[in-house]
């Protein structure tokens, strides 16, 4: 199965990664880029109007999910004013970056995803177990040998930020119960 595939995801779960690691099997996947092949990005959910970005582009999009504490810790720190104007046009009552912004985005992000009717969706540490899937999607054959690089750390993280879900229920009881609630959907908890 082959067409133009998105790889979505939140922000700092593992785009780069994964963009990465198709490249080394010669697949030509565009990091936060549209391509011909394979995209794997997150600001292609919240950009659906831009030229080059719309969802009917591609032909099928897989979600790829990132335990939400370890996504939340990387977020405050690796993104750019222009993705946090991005963030604040898809998300109303932002406010200012702060756990509680990104509790918000993480939320609406996922909700965008899920608008775009993935045929898959994967945990980004467990990207081995469902390899043949994905492989089948990026037209590799499906008995590619998946090789373990490793899965991405967080690299935007550089004070190395734990959060634990008491920290999400300080800053609000509700959204930390949506977001367990999808860790544990998604398979985490």
């Amino acid at each position: 199965m082959r067409g133009k595939v998105l790889i979505a995801a939140y922000p700092c779960s593992g785009t780069k990664f994964m963009a990465e690691l198709l490249k080394t099997y010669g697949i030509s996947a565009m990091h936060e880029k549209s391509n011909e092949e394979v995209t794997v990005s997150w600001r292609h959910v919240g950009e659906p109007d831009k030229p080059g970005i719309s969802k009917m582009e591609f032909d099928n999009v897989l979600h790829q999910v990132r335990h939400p504490l370890k996504a939340l810790a990387s977020l405050g720190f690796g993104i750019d004013d222009r993705s946090v104007q991005l963030f604040k046009h898809n998300c109303s009552g932002l406010g200012e970056p702060g756990l509680e912004f990104y509790m918000r985005v993480y939320l609406r992000w996922d909700e965008l995803i899920r608008e775009l009717n993935p045929v898959l969706r994967y945990q980004l540490e467990r990207v081995e177990y469902v390899w043949p899937e994905i492989c089948k999607y990026v037209g590799l054959p499906v008995d590619t040998i998946y090789v373990d690089r490793g899965v991405p750390r967080n690299s935007h993280n550089s004070s190395n930020l734990i959060l634990i879900w008491e920290d999400l229920e300080e800053v609000s009881p509700q959204m930390s119960e949506q977001l367990f609630g999808l860790a544990r959907k998604y398979g985490y908890e």
